[in-house]
């Protein structure tokens, strides 16, 4: 090693005097003074200060660290909480939306041509789909008044899922009719295609 080169090992403290140049700086180890490769080492700033006050910030930095993880899990928490409601109220959003379209366009106009479908047809191939209309209506009301739009994670929106009544909680099922409506529709496949036809231009629903 040249006599002007700064022999250190790993761990060694080296002072900077001198770091004009960006390759190579002029310091002192121990006893002896002279350059040594800028790339070699990385610096340590106030590291003395921060030796003589290690003892007293050490309990500090470990409730920081404590405060800090705290908030970051109430932060997750949050976010989790909010990603589950928005995600509930966009799905009733939808549901209600496909409900309108079958209750307000198909059923609606169905009825306006009596010579295609009875009433009896109406109610084999429906069901009871216009009181799950009517129900969930009144059940995506009582979600947006509970829905915090600002702070979602607030929002109360469990009560709305049991609707009190005489006996407890009560909720609309749907009454299906599978075989005997998909005899129907397929009996009348091509009446409702030119029903569809027809009141597809008065209509948003198809």
């Amino acid at each position: 090693m040249d006599d002007q080169e700064l022999g250190f090992k790993a761990g060694d403290v080296i002072q900077v005097l001198e770091a004009s140049n960006k390759d190579w700086w002029w310091g002192r180890n121990e006893d002896k003074e002279a350059w040594f490769p800028a790339s070699f080492v990385r610096l340590r700033v106030n590291q003395e200060e921060l030796s003589e006050n290690s003892s007293s910030t050490h309990g500090e930095e470990q409730e920081e660290d404590t405060s800090t993880s705290h908030h970051k899990h109430s932060e997750n928490k949050h976010q989790m909480r909010t990603n589950v409601i928005q995600e509930i109220m966009n799905t009733e959003r939808v549901y209600i939306k496909h409900l309108k379209d079958i209750c307000e366009g198909y059923i609606r106009q169905c009825r306006k041509h009596t010579g295609m479908f009875t009433v009896a047809q109406l109610a084999t191939i429906f069901g009871n789909i216009e009181d799950i209309y009517k129900f969930q209506r009144k059940f995506l009301k009582d979600l947006e008044k509970q829905y915090n739009k600002e702070e979602p994670h607030l929002s109360e929106i469990g009560s709305c899922f049991l609707i009190k009544g005489g006996n407890g909680a009560q909720k609309v099922e749907f009454k299906p009719s599978r075989q005997p409506g998909c005899r129907v529709f397929a009996g009348n496949h091509c009446a409702i295609l030119l029903l569809l036809r027809i009141s597809q231009p008065h209509s948003d629903c198809f």
